[in-house]
């Protein structure tokens, strides 16, 4: 991602993230249950019992079936890329576009003003939502995971004007959320806009971002909250943190080679573009 011109809360400032176009892709016990014992009363019904044999003359055994596995469409289907409804967006009734070698699941949905990058993968169940505001970006080469959730405040008002404390700013062109590219949104995280996440980002499982400027490199562990700040680029939001105060954020650690993440970070990398490959390569079979 080249430069960043955010412009949040009434505030300006550059922004600027380096271009990097590098890419560094028990077995559960068995619970054993003791049969319950059955006391007869009396002898005679205790012999009984042992000594009559089941009727077994009208048990069945069912045939066996060959189930055959379900294929996905090759192309997302139309249900998954909706039109915006009319609203104060400029953009309403806009459709979504995706890039090239981009993954869809057929339970995802992508409404309104939302632009998908090339070799990206969108997860069961995430929904990008840019009815009410836009547009929403999301850059190549990144994932996002299962329900997932990202829209956005309005972004104009009754008079088409903008609204620009609900909008940041990439270069001159103005987004409801950007998203830059490699970037790893995991499964159900919430993201609400303005936002602006940068390259190389790792937003973990669970965690919620609103009105923000993440800058490249940035690792948000699970269950994180980061909201109305800027958080500087190589930096580590804590898993469970609440950074709300610019301060907290100044003050967030620094990412080290010993951080246990890094590499896992790299290995998520790598496989969510196999994965991709691998839905493209079976929907095409």
């Amino acid at each position: 991602m080249s430069d960043i011109g955010g412009r949040l809360f009434g505030k300006s400032g550059p922004v600027r993230l380096a271009n990097d176009d590098s890419y560094n892709p028990q077995d559960d016990e068995p619970v054993v249950q003791e049969e319950p014992q059955i006391v007869l009363d009396g002898p005679s019904a205790q012999q009984t019992a042992e000594e009559t044999p089941p009727d077994t003359s009208a048990w069945e055994v069912p045939p066996e079936r060959t189930v055959e596995p379900r294929r996905a469409p090759v192309a997302p289907p139309a249900s998954i890329l909706e039109h915006a409804p009319k609203t104060l967006y400029p953009q309403s009734g806009s459709k979504p576009r995706v890039g090239s070698n981009v993954y869809v699941h057929p339970s995802a949905r992508l409404i309104g003003d939302v632009s998908i990058g090339a070799n990206c993968l969108v997860a069961p169940m995430a929904c990008l939502r840019a009815d009410c505001g836009g547009p929403i970006r999301v850059s190549d080469g990144s994932f996002i995971g299962d329900m997932v959730s990202i829209t956005g405040f309005n972004t104009h008002n009754e008079r088409g004007e903008m609204v620009e404390k609900n909008v940041v700013f990439v270069g001159e062109q103005p987004y409801s959320v950007y998203i830059g590219m490699r970037t790893h949104v995991f499964p159900q995280c919430g993201i609400h806009g303005p936002v602006i996440l940068g390259d190389d980002v790792f937003v973990m499982s669970q965690s919620f971002l609103m009105m923000a400027i993440v800058e490249s490199g940035v690792v948000v562990e699970p269950d994180a909250k980061v909201i109305g700040v800027r958080v500087a680029r190589g930096r580590i939001v804590p898993a469970g943190a609440v950074v709300k105060t610019q301060e907290v954020a100044n003050n967030l650690p620094r990412m080290t080679e010993d951080y246990p993440l890094r590499s896992v970070s790299i290995q998520a990398a790598g496989l969510t573009q196999t994965l991709r490959q691998g839905y493209l390569q079976r929907d095409k079979g």
